[in-house]
């Protein structure tokens, strides 16, 4: 039996990454056979698979001796499991391995369990249909605290097992972890995994949008706006904004934020790709920006266990200078003069490099040519701890309200 076990095993180390991160395979007759497969987690590289795969089979080698009957490791990003007997289709949840997550402020502890709710479910629902069967997820990417999370099953399982591994993975970290900021759980039939922050490789699916980019049944909008991911089909990622049909506000809006933002151009302001208008549908879509709002940025290092801030002070300095170059281009160089009204954290976006980008249009205030004296009085919108007191109390708007509002930010 010790010789199949080293065949199963150099054939999953050779063989398995190149099969796409999954393969099976068995050696000998009869009661001598030893079944094995090896899984690596889908979001990462064939190299990093095959160094994985490297890795357990040196470690099981090192021990065959002492576990000739059946053996599982998993050191890092894949797991390799081998028995004397078949098994890769056979659900199998007794084996549990899982850590919890870094906790969650109380303040935020709401919304993150929401969003995880929302992540955790998308899985379940998407991740049995999926034919290697992994999905990697975010919920709440507009939030303080969206949740980020990945499912993953034996591809050989059935469907109906799979979801059924991933809900008791899913029991599994609720009673161990309470409630808290997420935490992971091995199963030798699948894996769960979610937190607050990104810990995957590439994009992931949205979880309030189906496949097909629909919006699900049960979804529910906002009040004002919910915003999602997609890809083009030229492999372009972007950012798509749907605005509440059921308010007057929101219809005022989209024609507001269309009218703006397509009247200018400039690299600190996003940049809007397309609108639709169908029906009672009213969606605008945007470039996509890796880093997502300076609000988030700036809560990310302040609940990070990292030594070393995202947000360093040079970073800091620049993001502040891009948003002034955004601001002194709608007020002063663009073709019409326009103040944002809602200059604020989560209404800066950043791109891959921290360059700062405006957004948010939907408030903006543009000055005709019967309107040139410096200051308008208007109905009082924004954000209230932003405002110039001018503007707040009185109405009285120009474009020194964006520069209050910039330097309480």
């Amino acid at each position: 039996m010790g010789r199949n076990l080293l065949t199963v095993l150099a054939t999953l180390q050779d063989q398995g990454p190149a099969a796409g991160g999954y393969k099976s395979t068995s050696s000998g007759s009869m009661s001598d056979t030893v079944y094995g497969f090896i899984q690596c987690r889908g979001d990462i590289s064939a190299q990093e698979c095959s160094s994985c795969a490297r890795l357990a089979v040196q470690i099981l080698n090192s021990t065959v001796r002492n576990s000739t009957k059946g053996g599982r490791i998993h050191p890092g990003n894949c797991f390799l499991r081998y028995e004397d007997h078949f098994f890769s289709s056979i659900l199998d949840k007794d084996t549990n391995q899982g850590n919890c997550s870094t906790s969650i402020p109380s303040s935020s502890l709401a919304i993150f369990q929401s969003n995880s709710r929302t992540a955790l479910e998308f899985l379940k629902a998407k991740v049995p249909r999926k034919a290697r069967k992994f999905v990697a997820a975010v919920a709440g990417i507009g939030s303080a605290v969206p949740a980020y999370a990945l499912g993953q099953c034996i591809p050989d399982l059935s469907a109906a097992d799979c979801a059924s591994c991933l809900a008791a993975a899913e029991n599994a970290i609720a009673s161990t972890c309470r409630g808290g900021g997420g935490g992971v759980c091995y199963y030798s039939s699948c894996t769960l995994f979610f937190q607050r922050s990104k810990f995957f490789q590439g994009i992931p699916e949205n979880a309030t949008v189906l496949g097909n980019g629909t919006l699900p049944s049960n979804s529910k909008v906002m009040d004002h706006v919910m915003l999602s991911f997609g890809t083009f089909s030229d492999g372009t990622e972007i950012a798509i904004k749907k605005l509440s049909v059921a308010s007057k506000q929101g219809e005022q809006q989209f024609l507001n934020e269309v009218k703006v933002i397509g009247s200018v151009q400039h690299r600190n302001l996003v940049r809007l790709l397309g609108c639709c208008v169908e029906g009672s549908e009213r969606l605008l879509v945007y470039e996509f920006l890796k880093n997502n709002s300076l609000e988030k940025a700036l809560l990310d290092d302040l609940i990070s266990a990292e030594e070393t801030p995202r947000l360093g002070w040079n970073t800091r300095y620049n993001i502040l200078l891009g948003t002034a170059r955004g601001l002194t281009y709608l007020h002063e160089d663009s073709q019409i003069r326009i103040v944002h009204r809602d200059i604020k954290p989560s209404n800066i976006l950043l791109d891959e490099t921290f360059e700062a980008k405006i957004s948010d249009f939907g408030l903006a205030r543009l000055y005709g040519e019967d309107e040139a004296t410096e200051i308008i009085t208007t109905k009082v919108a924004g954000t209230y701890g932003y405002m110039a007191p001018e503007y707040a109390f009185h109405g009285h708007l120009s474009e020194k309200a964006d520069v209050f509002s910039f330097g309480v930010v």
